[in-house]
């Protein structure tokens, strides 16, 4: 996968800061400021387990690697995520973010964070939703909004880890307040446009 930065680049140096905020200025740096108090709570998940594979004519077990996302709902560091994340898996782990920014962004390529072993405490797979308990006090944490708050068109972020990259953000809108995806299904969706990639199940939509 290609990761461009120019356009990030030319963005920065092309366009001075007008004197006073207004319009698109100030819908980017409240962007800005969302941002910076999701990420601190928004955790990555790193699964092993073991997966049946073939090699030649023989059954063979090997070791699988995954990862998704998560966010901590509680101080005491209890996180919720998607439980397809998990599932199957043998352990489980977590990465909280640095909070410290010097030091969470002076390498692009080593992940800036502290690795935690998890416990499992509930899952459910018909909702898709699972709760981790790490060893952590005084976490940073986001609270559950309202769902019957939310109105078609409300913008969005999406938060996570797609494809193992730390800390990305998206933006979208509320496609649907209510999306059933299939007749007989109990269950009813909040659909985004936002994008979502593989690594980002279990992270928070804001």
């Amino acid at each position: 996968m290609r990761v461009s930065w120019l356009p990030v680049l030319i963005a920065g140096m092309a366009f001075a800061q007008p004197p006073e905020k207004t319009g698109l200025w100030q819908l980017s740096g409240q962007m800005e400021d969302l941002v910076k108090r999701v990420d601190p709570a928004v955790v990555q998940i790193l699964t092993t387990g073991f997966q049946r594979g073939e090699s030649g004519e023989a059954p063979v077990v090997r070791v699988s690697r995954g990862n998704g996302s998560g966010v901590i709902v509680d101080p005491a560091g209890y996180i919720v995520t998607n439980e397809h994340v998990i599932r199957n898996a043998r352990s489980i782990a977590v990465l909280v973010p640095e909070l410290d920014e010097e030091v969470r962004f002076q390498s692009i390529v080593k992940p800036g964070g502290k690795r935690y072993p998890a416990r499992l405490i509930g899952r459910d797979s018909q909702t898709d939703i699972a709760v981790l308990k790490i060893d952590a006090g005084r976490l940073p944490h986001l609270e559950f909004a309202d769902s019957d708050h939310l109105r078609q068109g409300q913008l969005v972020l999406a938060f996570g880890s797609p494809y193992g990259l730390e800390n990305t953000v998206t933006m979208g809108v509320i496609s649907s307040v209510a999306r059933q995806v299939q007749r007989d299904d109990p269950m009813i969706y909040l659909q985004t446009d936002a994008a979502i990639n593989p690594g980002n199940s279990g992270g928070p939509l804001v």
